[in-house]
């Protein structure tokens, strides 16, 4: 049997505090928090640790985010990642 692992986007693979404050006070801006998501940054050893399991397991992505930034994120993850 193959093992599984399962990944995060945001705050695992990518980095968010940029935009964390846009979700911090008492009125949350989710929109502009997920719009705000082609800014990320990625989190290196963890897209790199996804790589070297992917190679040997089954490796996942699970994310929040809308599915208004969708397009946005499979760009993203093209750009961290050589397939998605």
């Amino acid at each position: 049997m193959t093992p599984l692992y399962i990944f995060d986007l945001d705050g695992t693979l990518a980095l968010t505090e940029h935009r964390q404050h846009l979700i911090s006070g008492p009125k949350k801006d989710w929109r502009g928090f997920f719009a705000a998501c082609v800014n990320d940054l990625p989190n290196t050893p963890v897209v790199n640790t996804f790589d070297e399991l992917d190679e040997c397991c089954e490796c996942v992505i699970w994310s929040g985010r809308s599915a208004e930034v969708r397009p946005q994120t499979i760009e993203w993850l093209g750009r961290q990642f050589v397939y998605t």
